[in-house]
Order: structure tokens, then sequence, then C-alpha cells
């Protein structure tokens, strides 16, 4: 709506650059055209210089001033590890590898111990702990896990069991709407 626009003017959400950049690959990729790959580079530049020392970025900037408006921080293997992974396996800079290893480090060390997957949208406010939980966070460390440690018993069941926490909180297997699956007995 029109009231909730305005009150995100003059904002950024950090996990959306990289949705910009994934698009530009793509381009590049189906074009051949090197402007794509050098906008998805500035993108992933913008990343890398501003990474926090915890391996993650604030979840809210300002665009005029670059300053964090929120004490969140993003959860990153939803959006910007796949992008900044892609600028690794399209250019194999390792400053890219060593970035989203950086990320996962993050995700390891704070929301996987807390299970606090928080639920980061620009339509809703920011919650207390466990109260807008995500299957987002979890399922893309579980996603990681299988594409880059497919090898390693430990992630894989560290996957299994991230799996179970998102099925567990996030899939309904009862009929949620009764009404719809009533027999048409008169």
């Amino acid at each position: 709506n029109w009231y909730a626009a305005c009150a995100h003017m003059g904002t950024m959400m950090m996990t959306y650059p990289s949705a910009a950049g994934n698009m530009y690959l793509e381009l590049e990729k189906a074009t051949g055209d090197a402007k794509y790959l050098e906008e998805a580079l500035k993108i992933g530049r913008y990343y890398l210089n501003t990474v926090e020392p915890n391996g993650s970025w604030y979840l809210v900037r300002s665009t005029k001033t670059g300053e964090a408006l929120t004490p969140n921080f993003i959860s990153p293997l939803e959006s910007v590890t796949p992008f900044i992974m892609n600028l690794y396996e399209r250019t194999g800079d390792e400053c890219w590898k060593q970035l989203g290893e950086k990320n996962v480090s993050y995700v390891l060390n704070t929301m996987l111990p807390s299970y606090n997957w928080e639920g980061q949208f620009e339509d809703s406010p920011l919650s207390t702990n466990y109260m807008n939980l995500t299957h987002y966070g979890p399922t893309s460390l579980a996603e990681y896990f299988a594409e880059y440690h497919a090898d390693d018993p430990k992630c894989m069941a560290l996957a299994e069991e991230l799996m179970r926490f998102a099925e567990d909180q996030f899939v309904i297997w009862k009929r949620p709407y009764p009404w719809k699956h009533l027999s048409n007995k008169a």
C-alpha cells in the first residue's frame, strides 16, 4: 500500500541488490554482453566492501548515507550468498568464495545455534526473536550444504535436521479447510 511504501522511502534492504545482481548474470549469460557481468560485479563489490566483521550486513540501510537503520543482520544464505557464489563460479575470483564462506560462518555461529530464523520482508515490521520465523534460512543452509558439502556426513546430517525443522514448522499435513472436504450428503 501507499503508506507502507512511503515508510520505506530512502531505505534499502540489503537482501535485494543480490537479486538484481543475479539477473545481470543471467542477462550476461543469455546475451554474451560483458556489460551485464560488470554491473553484477559492481553489486558484488558493494557487498564485499560493506560486509560487517561478523560476515553479514545490517538488514536496512539509508540510501543517502549508507548508515545502518536497524540492529538486525540479514540472513545471507537466502539471497546474498547464492549471488556471491554465482560470482565465484562465473569469475573464479577467490574473494567471492571467501565472502561466501564468511556468510556461512555468520549463519553457523549466530542463526544456527539460536534457531532464530528471522523473517525479513519489507512489508512486515521487524519483530522480537522467535516471533516471525521463516523456513527460508534453514532450507537455504541445507541447500548450501547439499551443493557445496555433499561429501561431508556432518553437514548432510545437519541439512537433514534443518529440513525437519522447516517441515515441522511450516508444512501442514492435515486438511486445513475441513469445509472443503465435506461430503455432499443430504
